[in-house]
């Protein structure tokens, strides 16, 4: 729900990080994870990594539950949190 009352009818909130092949080894990415308001990993530092090496791309995916969603209608801010789960 934005600050207009309108709420955004939200299915699926989905992360994808890719990984580039010269770097699997060390760090391995995901594909459509749903993130929509739960805790999930996206990227995973193995045994070699270090944190110097870095993904190739990260997008998000934004499904909607209904056709009846309006243009310039919602307003809002997606935020999320990159944790270390070793820290």
């Amino acid at each position: 729900v934005d600050g207009g009352g309108n709420t955004l009818p939200v299915q699926a909130l989905t992360y994808t990080v890719v990984v580039p092949q010269a770097i699997t080894s060390i760090l391995q990415g995901s594909t459509d994870v749903d993130v929509k308001g739960v805790s999930a990993v996206i990227a995973t530092g193995l045994q070699n990594s270090n944190g110097t090496v870095e993904s190739d791309t990260a997008q998000s995916d934004l499904q909607v539950a209904s056709n009846g969603v309006k243009a310039s209608t919602y307003t809002g801010t997606i935020q999320y949190i990159l944790e270390d789960a070793g820290l």
